[in-house]
């Protein structure tokens, strides 16, 4: 019914060196569920930033 998420969990050189299954992946709608939380999580710190790049006019946050 599943796919094996062993590849994804593999350390840099055996990745790197390993031929990708022809069936790797997962489904498009749990590619928009991981879209969803990490722009939920990422939200709250942008919004905390913007706030901090408003209140302070240090040089160096206009590199950011």
């Amino acid at each position: 019914l599943g796919k094996s998420l062993s590849p994804f969990f593999l350390n840099v050189l055996d990745y790197a060196t390993m031929q990708p299954p022809p069936d790797i992946g997962g489904p498009l709608w749990a590619v928009y569920v991981c879209w969803l939380i990490s722009l939920l999580a990422m939200y709250p710190l942008c919004r905390w930033f913007a706030g901090v790049k408003a209140r302070r006019r240090d040089w160096w946050l206009s590199y950011l």
